[in-house]
Parts: C-alpha cells; structure tokens; sequence
C-alpha cells in the first residue's frame, strides 16, 4: 500500500521525509547530555584549615565562632559541625526558598568578620555549595593478586 501511495505521490513522500530530517536534527541539536535534571539542593559547607591543632582547639577557636556569625542569618534550617584535628566543617542546612548564591555571600561576609580574630595558622575558610554535578556518573577501580 505505502509503495503505491509513494509511486503516485513522490513529492509528499520527499516533504514527509525532510520533515523527519529536519525535527530530528532539531531535537538532537536541543539534546542536554546531563544525567541528572538541575537540582539545588539546601546545603552549604563551610570547611576550614587549622594546621597542628586539636579537636578541642579546633572546636573553641574556629567552629563555635563560624556557628554563631552563620547563625544571626536568615533562610537557615540547621547547622552541623565537625570538629577534628587540622580542620573545622561547619554543614549549613537551608530552607527552600533560599537563593544559594546571595546566601554565600552573606555566609562570606559574616566569615570575613571573624577570620580578623582567628589566629595565623587558622587557614582561609571554604564555602562549597552541595551541587549533583560534582558527583561523578561513575567510579572505577582496578584490582590485581599478587
């Protein structure tokens, strides 16, 4: 039947086709390679160095300090801390309707005041926001005996 209609027909047919090629070039050329969808996600570490100094040093000196000054902002659910030797990681729980990036900059400012007081050896603190994209798609691994 389609060998008829495409012997009487020839010019239909020939449109029908470059329509196909055409959407189809479309569409692959609008085609995102991500695996995931976007996604924000409410969470902020704030991870600081402290070369030579122990967890209790860490914890009054560094982590108590940062958890205050993130405190008196606005848009935050929680705030969770770890305390070791050499660093300080300070998780910052937001809500939903929080812009990520005007809150690191408010979470850098507050930082800012504070590092005046911290001593030499404390190290600038890191702000990174959590983001699906620096996860990785797939992890390898290579294993020999002997």
């Amino acid at each position: 039947m389609f060998a008829k209609f495409s012997v009487k027909k020839p010019l239909t047919v020939f449109v029908a086709a470059v329509l196909i090629i055409v959407l189809g070039v479309v569409s692959f050329s609008n085609m995102t390679p991500d695996l995931l969808p976007n996604m924000d996600f409410p969470y902020m570490i704030v991870v600081t160095t402290y070369p030579g100094a122990s967890p209790e040093e860490v914890e009054e000196e560094v982590t108590k300090p940062v958890e205050q000054a993130v405190a008196t902002l606005d848009h935050f659910q929680a705030v969770t801390s770890t305390s070791a030797s050499n660093y300080s990681m300070v998780m910052l729980e937001l809500t939903e309707d929080a812009d990520m990036d005007a809150m690191t900059v408010e979470v850098r400012e507050k930082l800012d005041q504070i590092a005046g007081e911290w001593d030499d050896m404390v190290g600038n603190p890191s702000i990174m926001k959590i983001n699906p994209n620096i996860l990785p798609v797939m992890v390898a691994a290579v294993d020999q005996e002997g």
